[in-house]
């Protein structure tokens, strides 16, 4: 089997007999600094997500050429900040929607709205959480969980008093307008290079 990494023709390790672990193997022996492989092309064909999901399982056996792109992790994880940056002020819209509907009277929709707003939190917090995983020197980071958290406590408590205008207000001068705060903090740090916040 050809083997390139980063466009370079390298040779396999030997005892492989899955893809994952041959390329797992690569990465620590071949890569300087810590490095992820970001695409990859069996025998010509681009594997999507899911399929790079399932090499661990695939065999090596009959296979003819195997070509792997290599990023840093740091870069991955700043473009996942980046795409944080703008995602969050998305979702504050939304925030922003669900708000206006409490405060017209349309409970309804502005449950569904808000529903959905929690929704892209929860994936956005742990796409963060993965992040400074990554990146420790990321304190903007845990700055948005810390400012929206006590917002959520509050919000939860004028819903169960019914308060459905405290709650509009809440969402949108509280919560929405924390994270239009922290994706602006955190496009002013990404700009500058530097995400201790």
């Amino acid at each position: 089997m050809e083997l390139q990494l980063d466009g370079e023709r390298v040779d396999a390790p030997g005892g492989f007999d899955r893809v994952g672990p041959l390329i797992d193997q690569l990465l620590v022996e071949r890569c300087t600094g810590r490095r992820v492989a970001s695409r990859v092309w069996i025998d010509g064909a681009e594997l999507d997500v899911v399929s790079l999901e399932s090499l661990a399982d695939r065999p090596t056996a009959g296979l003819v050429r195997v070509e792997i792109e290599t990023r840093a992790v740091d870069d991955v994880a700043r473009s996942a900040l980046e795409s944080a940056a703008d995602y969050a002020p998305k979702v504050a819209d939304r925030l922003s929607e669900a708000a206006a509907a409490y405060r017209s009277g349309e409970e309804r929709v502005a449950g569904a709205a808000l529903a959905e707003s929690m929704d892209a939190l929860v994936v956005l917090f742990e796409a963060l959480r993965g992040v400074g995983a990554v990146l420790p020197e990321a304190g903007v980071i845990a700055r948005l969980e810390t400012s929206v958290s006590p917002a959520l406590v509050e919000l939860e408590t004028l819903q169960s008093r019914g308060d459905w205008v405290g709650a509009a207000d809440w969402i949108e001068y509280e919560l929405a307008d924390a994270l239009r705060g922290w994706s602006a903090d955190l496009v002013a740090a990404l700009e500058r290079g530097g995400l201790d916040g």
